[in-house]
């Protein structure tokens, strides 16, 4: 399903992250412009999202995010 999304939307980027401090992983969304669109956690059960109301996330919106464990992190335009 991934790969068919990457070979439909090529205007997109996805990168796996490892966050040192928690260990969590992500897979960031963003586009080839530049741009993170949205980060989802690839190792919680909770599937409640955030939505940044912003077009970049400040730190303390990416902390909050991480410290609640959503699975989505989502810029509020693709909402």
């Amino acid at each position: 399903m991934l790969k068919r999304f990457i070979d439909q939307h090529k205007g997109f980027l996805l990168q796996r992250l490892i966050d040192i401090n928690t260990r969590q992983a992500y897979l960031a969304v963003s586009q080839l412009q530049g741009g993170l669109l949205a980060l989802v956690n690839l190792k919680t059960q909770n599937e409640k999202p955030h939505v940044i109301p912003t077009e970049i996330p400040s730190p303390k919106a990416t902390q909050k995010y991480i410290d609640a464990r959503a699975r989505w992190f989502i810029r509020q335009s693709l909402k």
